[in-house]
């Protein structure tokens, strides 16, 4: 029950990975709520292709049992913050002092909110059972 929620666990996070970037940039008045939500768009698009490697990675693994796999992943999920670092310096066009900040506030503050909505379909799905 827990993992057929993650899609609507995702659909949530969204909304609030903008919310959190609105408050983190709230002192740049051209970025609206809707640049932020459209930011956190692209990059869940990022992560889902990611993901969709990652997976496809795992399972090749547990087939052939190669250690260069497992390599290859671990160097993948280095990609993925890279590319959000790269994306927030890109969009928001800040120097690399501030943007790595907001970049580890953000990610700190994004996997309280997981957590927090993690709970509470854990909870929910309980329910369901």
């Amino acid at each position: 029950t827990l993992l057929h929620s993650l899609p609507q666990m995702l659909f949530i996070s969204l909304p609030l990975l903008a919310l959190l970037l609105k408050l983190l940039y709230r002192r740049r008045k051209e970025f609206y709520y809707v640049n932020h939500a459209i930011f956190s768009v692209h990059l869940y698009i990022f992560v889902f292709i990611a993901m969709l490697f990652l997976f496809s990675l795992n399972e090749l693994n547990v087939g052939l049992h190669w250690g260069i796999l497992s390599f290859i992943a671990g160097i993948m999920y280095v990609v993925i913050f890279f590319y959000q670092y790269k994306a927030m310096r890109n969009f928001y066009e800040q120097r690399r002092a501030k943007t790595i900040t907001k970049f580890l506030l953000l990610n700190l503050m994004f996997l309280f909110v997981l957590l927090i909505v993690f709970a509470l379909f854990i909870f929910f799905s309980l329910f369901k059972i």
